[in-house]
């Protein structure tokens, strides 16, 4: 899921490439979703075009014991 977003971010950059490039850094150490808030991650999703009925279910699967690595 997560290298998911990583394209979409690059994908994105041709739009607004200050707002992606600082995404697209968020969104390089794997386990960026443990040190942000649900608020801030809820907003990155947003800003990379996740459907809002599912962001919630994508944010749960991110912060899912099974992605965390130590």
């Amino acid at each position: 899921m997560l290298d998911k977003l990583r394209k979409q971010a690059k994908i994105l950059m041709a739009v607004d490439n200050e707002k992606y490039s600082i995404i697209l850094d968020i969104l390089a150490r794997d386990n960026c979703f443990f040190e942000i808030s649900m608020e801030e991650a809820l907003s990155i999703l947003r800003d990379l075009k996740v459907k809002e009925e599912d962001i919630i279910k994508v944010y749960l699967d991110l912060v899912s014991k099974e992605n965390y690595s130590d």
